[in-house]
């Protein structure tokens, strides 16, 4: 699926800029489903949603997470061109501040 931008980096300082992770599918795109796991480096889990859009904050248990490479595994229900589809997206994700 070529149609959904996935960030590599993101600065969840407060700047208003570039702040939270999140997903950008284009407008033929119709997410109906989802669901967001993104892992640190030891494999815990620091954030996990099913909601849509989602919005990772750089935050686990409302602590501020070290930058570093955290690993996301996203699932995705969508629906285009009248047709539903699903496909799993995996990789990395830069968290730098």
């Amino acid at each position: 699926l070529k149609n959904v931008f996935i960030p590599s980096i993101f600065s969840p300082n407060d700047d208003n800029i570039n702040d939270i992770f999140n997903i950008h599918p284009q407008p033929e795109i119709e997410i109906h489903d989802i669901l967001v796991n993104i892992f640190d480096r030891w494999g815990n889990m620091v954030f996990q949603s099913t909601d849509y859009p989602f919005a990772w904050n750089g935050h686990f248990n409302e602590n501020v997470l070290s930058p570093g490479v955290y690993v996301y595994l996203i699932k995705v229900g969508y629906i285009t061109s009248g047709e539903e589809k699903e496909k799993v997206f995996y990789g990395d994700i830069t968290l730098i501040r």
